[in-house]
């Protein structure tokens, strides 16, 4: 919610963006705008020039709430039990962001998948092995083994936190959703488009660029997951769709307040799987750190990973907890490492007063384990 909140406020160059509590009534002001949520709370957004084009801003505004349509129905479901607790902690971990000037932050533990909290609010579980099958119906084109081509998926899918797609099913009219040229170039398929979602197959699901492309010139979000690149190369000289669009020829059939919708949806799209890559990577690193296994015998692990274009601090608390806090690259050490000493008692506090969570159901025989929370 609170990133559609600031998409809105520099998309429209609004002056206040806000959900409306009951007990704070809509404005009568000529220079604000409302605007009925999917969730059927009301938006409210007022500028400091009372001259600007209500019109424009109105279309502007009502487009962004449906090309946000899915984001803000999950972000606005009812609580439910552990909820509000969960939310503290992630709005503390959001203030230790801010001070940091990092890209997020997390809390993750030595025993299990769970993420305990993110800055971000979409990061997912780190899932598990899961049990060896043997897929039916799997279109294989290569000479490499079935079982170490899935194993090499299998874990590049696990590391990113994507889906893996050994096969690819394809709704005919999702190709056309996404000129033939943006396919080739990014080497990319994509398979469903429902709402106002898009599912991606892509050779490399990292490539932010191509999200970001695809998302402009079909105007839905996207989810994009990794698939063999031979695959996506067979499926693309396979579908012969005589598509001879571009990106451009997209883009000049849109009028201003379209293109600007569609703007900010992109990269708003793009930055958060850029964060959601950057975190899964950090996750990585830090289980992979051999601190890591001695946690639970009292060890600790205080450490720092900086390269040109991603760089990480890390701390444990409470015998098994990891908190880790994720840059863009090299950052201003000294400021970082004091906001999260001074972060870190309050997200104690706060993790070891959540209750208990199990891993998510396609974690195959793992289960959540930590310490009972301090009475």
């Amino acid at each position: 919610m609170s990133e559609f909140l600031e998409v809105v406020k520099r998309s429209l160059g609004a002056k206040d963006v806000r959900v409306l509590t009951e007990d704070d009534p809509p404005s009568s002001a000529s220079h604000a705008l409302l605007c009925e949520l999917p969730a059927g709370q009301l938006l409210a957004v007022s500028f400091a020039d009372e001259s600007a084009n209500q019109d424009s801003a109105r279309r502007r505004l009502e487009m962004l709430v449906r090309a946000f349509a899915s984001t803000l129905e999950t972000a606005s479901g009812d609580p439910v039990p552990g909820v509000p607790k969960a939310r503290v902690l992630n709005d503390e971990l959001s203030a230790l962001v801010e001070r940091a000037g990092a890209l997020d932050a997390v809390v993750i533990d030595a025993n299990s998948p769970v993420v305990w909290g993110a800055a971000s609010f979409d990061v997912g579980e780190m899932p598990e092995d899961e049990p060896d099958r043997e897929p039916d119906n799997v279109i294989r084109i290569d000479r490499q083994s079935p079982s170490a081509r899935r194993s090499d998926l299998i874990d590049r899918a696990r590391e990113l936190g994507v889906r893996m797609f050994e096969a690819l099913a394809i709704d005919p009219r999702a190709m056309m959703l996404i000129p033939r040229e943006i396919c080739e170039k990014h080497r990319v398929v994509p398979l469903f488009g429902s709402g106002s979602g898009l599912l991606l197959a892509m050779a490399d699901a990292t490539d932010v660029e191509a999200i970001h492309d695809a998302v402009l010139a079909s105007g839905l979000e996207v989810e994009p997951g990794i698939a063999n690149e031979r695959l996506i190369q067979f499926v693309l000289a396979w579908n012969q769709v005589n598509d001879g669009r571009s990106i451009a020829d997209v883009l000049r059939g849109l009028d201003a307040d379209q293109r600007a919708a569609r703007d900010a949806l992109a990269a708003s799209v793009r930055d958060r799987w850029t964060r959601h890559f950057a975190v899964r990577k950090a996750i990585h690193v830090v289980r992979a750190m051999p601190e890591m296994t001695m946690l639970y015998r009292g060890g600790h692990l205080h450490r720092s990973v900086i390269e040109p274009d991603f760089a990480l601090i890390t701390r444990s608390f409470a015998a098994i907890y990891v908190l880790i806090v994720v840059f863009r690259g090299p950052f201003e050490e000294l400021r970082a490492k004091h906001a999260v000493t001074h972060a870190l008692p309050a997200i104690e506090s706060l993790v070891l007063a959540l209750p208990p969570r199990d891993p998510p159901p396609s974690t195959a025989g793992a289960s959540a384990m930590r310490r009972p929370a301090r009475r």
